[in-house]
């Protein structure tokens, strides 16, 4: 019985190893939150570590024909003890070329915070400089890899406060689609109610 227990359990794994490695979808979330207390947008994207390395190879290497053998470009190695030296470095240049946001017209410039590599996941944060207030009217653009996968889907979900409340848009963006616009606030609420 412990046999066969053992046999199934290894089975599983093997099919969980099996649909992470190879899954037949390519999808994305981004978590924006406006912070009060700093004054920050902060940002947290998810995304598939296999799909995203393929991503910075073709971002590190743009000439590089997509037939040619990836053997000159050093491994990436996302989260293992041989990740590449300049990971981090080449992880924030493809953020800020993909991940795009404006504040009334005026674009907003990320930070590096840093990232998390857990099993099939890549966990990316970054921060805005500090704004003078929240912004009024926001622009979210994310087209990260849908330059490699038509079918790439980027959830973006945005927090921001109106007046004492949060409120929240979720948007989900393809390659038809790679930007939103926001105004959290009614405008009659901002012109009520305008930041000091």
């Amino acid at each position: 019985m412990q046999g066969f227990m053992a046999s199934m359990c290894l089975a599983g794994l093997v099919s969980l190893l099996g649909w992470t490695a190879n899954h037949n979808f390519h999808f994305s979330r981004t978590d924006i939150h406006w912070r009060e207390s700093s004054h920050t947008l902060q940002t947290t994207i998810r995304v598939f570590t296999d799909d995203l390395e393929q991503s910075l190879d073709d971002f590190r290497s743009p000439n590089r024909s997509k037939s040619s053998s990836l053997e000159s470009l050093v491994p990436l190695r996302l989260g293992d003890e041989r990740e590449w030296v300049h990971a981090d470095s080449l992880l924030f240049a493809w953020v800020k070329m993909n991940l795009n946001c404006a504040s009334e017209g005026t674009p907003i410039h990320w930070h590096w915070i840093g990232k998390e590599v857990e099993l099939d996941v890549t966990y990316i944060h970054v921060e805005s400089q500090r704004l003078p207030r929240q912004p009024f009217h926001w622009f979210i653009e994310n087209k990260a890899m849908m330059d490699l996968f038509e079918d790439q889907v980027n959830e973006v979900h945005v927090h921001a406060m109106c007046e004492s409340h949060e409120v929240q848009k979720r948007e989900v963006l393809d390659i038809n689609m790679p930007a939103t616009t926001w105004a959290p606030c009614p405008t009659t609420r901002r012109e009520k109610h305008p930041s000091p």
